[in-house]
């Protein structure tokens, strides 16, 4: 992560939401509007009436979903300095990863120096990178789907976390926006994952 990013101005964070939420709203209203032309029919049509409330429900789950990552991001608290094993998060991510039919390699460095962070916010980076991870996998049908986390020290005494994935990878010129707010290269991605991730990283290095 490079010293130049820096958490969305409040003005930019506000017409990014603006312009996400205002999308499933839109759809919300669409759907709204055919689903009562079905029902004014001479011979109201219920299943397709029924199927454009279903939309309506899911993309109004969508726009709370939304709502709700904003808040975190607007709302970050500072983090509650405790010690902790970097390597213990492997266990709470286990059943995760197994629930999404992937496997999971450890690479685990024994006898690392403890951590002062923040237990929960840290935990959420960790499940927020797995998470992405095998969403990148997603799509994968012809070859393994294996992430692998791993843990080290660097020469510089820093304790070092690593999540791969055997996803197709990034985009080169897409790399240096990965972290920012709303950018995603997946289908129906939001972009908040790995934003809340910078946010919470740059408020442990403060």
């Amino acid at each position: 992560m490079e010293d130049g990013n820096h958490p969305e101005p409040p003005s930019q964070l506000f017409a990014c939401f603006v312009h996400e939420v205002n999308q499933p709203l839109g759809a919300i209203v669409t759907n709204g509007e055919v689903c009562l032309r079905w029902l004014k029919r001479e011979e109201p049509q219920f299943e397709k009436a029924a199927a454009c409330v279903q939309s309506m429900i899911d993309d109004g789950r969508r726009a709370s979903e939304i709502v709700q990552r904003i808040r975190t991001l607007a709302t970050a608290s500072a983090p509650q300095q405790t010690r902790l094993e970097v390597n213990d998060v492997a266990p709470i991510v286990r059943q995760e990863v197994s629930n999404h039919g992937v496997s999971l390699r450890l690479r685990l460095a024994p006898g690392l120096p403890p951590l002062l962070g923040d237990r929960i916010q840290l935990q959420q980076v960790f499940l927020n990178l797995i998470l992405n991870g095998i969403q990148a996998m997603a799509d994968i049908a012809d070859s393994p789907r294996e992430l692998l986390i791993e843990s080290r020290l660097d020469a510089g005494g820093f304790v070092i976390v690593s999540v791969r994935d055997a996803g197709t990878g990034i985009a080169p010129e897409h790399a240096s926006r990965l972290f920012d707010a709303f950018f995603t290269t997946k289908r129906g991605g939001m972009g908040i994952g790995l934003a809340i991730c910078r946010l919470i990283v740059e408020a442990h290095r403060e």
